[in-house]
C-alpha cells in the first residue's frame, strides 16, 4: 500500500508539473496571437494605404492629360477663329493694291497644324479583391511543443483591369458666306517701276507686273489678268478658311 500510495504521489506531482507546464504554453501562445494579430493589422492598413496611393497617382495623371489636351484644345480654337475672322476680313478689302501686298501673307496664315491630341485615356484603375484565409495569416498547428509558426503571408490579389475612354471624333462644317465689293484692277501702281500701272498678274513668279517689268524679267513667264488672279488668291483663302474650319470643330468636338 505504501508502495502505490507513493506511485500515486509521483503521478500527481507530473500532472502538476504537466499542467504548469500547459499554463505556461498557453499564456506564451496567447500572447503570441495578440502579437500577431497587431502585426496582420499593421501590414494590411499599410498595404491598403499604399493602394490608395497608387490609385490617387493614377488618377491625378490620368487628369493632368487630359486638361493638358483640353487646355492645347482650347487655345487652338481661339487662334482658329481669330484666324477665320481676319481672313474673312481681308477677302471683303476694298482696295487691290493693298489687297496683292497681303495676300500672300495671309494665304500662310490659313496654314495650321492640329494640335497632337491622345486618341486614348486610360482610367483609373480597380481593385480587385482577395481572399484572407488562415493559411496566409496564420494558424495553431500541433507539432508537439503546441506552438504556432509566425508566418505571416498575406496576399491580396492584385490585378487591375485597365479600361480605355475612347473620345469619338464629331465632324461638322459651317460654311462661310463671302462677299466683296468690285475692285478696280486698272489703278495698282509697280513696285519696281515709278509712274507704272500693273497690268497683269505673273503666276510664274507671284507677284504683279508692269510692262516694263514683263519686257525686262517676266517676258515667258505664265501671265494672267489681275482680276483672275485675284480670283485665284480669293479661292485659295476660302480654302483655307474651310480647312480651318473643319480642324477648329474637330478640336471642339474633341472637348
Amino acid at each position: 500500500m505504501q508502495k502505490n500510495n507513493s506511485n500515486i504521489k509521483a503521478k500527481k506531482d507530473e500532472l502538476n508539473k504537466l499542467m504548469s507546464a500547459e499554463n505556461s504554453k498557453y499564456s506564451k501562445v496567447r500572447q503570441d496571437i495578440v502579437s500577431h494579430e497587431k502585426t496582420v493589422k499593421e501590414q494590411v492598413e499599410k498595404y491598403f494605404k499604399e493602394l490608395i496611393n497608387k490609385l490617387d497617382h493614377s488618377h491625378t495623371t490620368v487628369l493632368k492629360l487630359v486638361k493638358s489636351d483640353l487646355n492645347a484644345i482650347s487655345i487652338f480654337s481661339n487662334q482658329t477663329e481669330d484666324k477665320i475672322n481676319q481672313v474673312q476680313d481681308f477677302i471683303g478689302i476694298s482696295n487691290a493694291t493693298d489687297f496683292f501686298k497681303e495676300v500672300n501673307m495671309m494665304q500662310k496664315c490659313t496654314e495650321i497644324q492640329e494640335p497632337k491630341i491622345k486618341p486614348i485615356y486610360g482610367f483609373s484603375k480597380k481593385i480587385v479583391p482577395g481572399n484572407i484565409t488562415q493559411l496566409n495569416i496564420g494558424s495553431l498547428q500541433d507539432d508537439g511543443n503546441l506552438s504556432a509558426e509566425t508566418n505571416i503571408s498575406l496576399v491580396i490579389n492584385n490585378e487591375y483591369q485597365t479600361e480605355l475612354g475612347i473620345i469619338a471624333l464629331i465632324i461638322s462644317r459651317e460654311e462661310i458666306g463671302l462677299h466683296r465689293e468690285e475692285l478696280d484692277f486698272t489703278n495698282i501702281k509697280c513696285d519696281e517701276h515709278a509712274g507704272q500701272s500693273s497690268c497683269l498678274y505673273c503666276n510664274t513668279c507671284d507677284v504683279l507686273v508692269c510692262p516694263t517689268c514683263i519686257a525686262k524679267v517676266h517676258k515667258k513667264h505664265d501671265l494672267i489678268e489681275i482680276s483672275d488672279a485675284y480670283k485665284l488668291k480669293v479661292e485659295g483663302l476660302k480654302r483655307g478658311q474651310s480647312k480651318m474650319q473643319k480642324s477648329n470643330s474637330n478640336m471642339k468636338a474633341k472637348r
